[in-house]
């Protein structure tokens, strides 16, 4: 996922049922691996986003174990008040 897209567009470019992207978009919200914000719209109702939240992942095996790091992008100014601004809609 290279740019914000709604769940309605990710059913449609993975063809899977909703109940099914709405169930792995929470999983991976959880894990931090995609952000979700609300597209303010003045024509409709606003649009929910979700968007990829890193920009690598390395898994590593070694003697058995196994470590993943995860790169995240550096936040600019905007995305942390639509990062707020989520948050706070997640509270109320």
């Amino acid at each position: 996922m290279c740019e914000p897209k709604s769940a309605t567009e990710l059913c449609k470019d993975c063809d899977l049922p909703s109940s099914t992207t709405y169930r792995k978009l929470k999983r991976l919200r959880e894990a931090a691996l995609v952000k979700e914000y609300t597209e303010v719209r003045r024509d409709g109702p606003n649009a929910t986003l979700y968007e990829r939240d890193f920009t690598d992942i390395s898994i590593s095996i070694d003697d058995d174990e196994f470590t993943v790091s995860v790169e995240r992008p550096k936040e600019d100014a905007e995305d942390r008040m639509a990062t707020f601004w989520s948050e706070m809609k997640k509270e109320s």
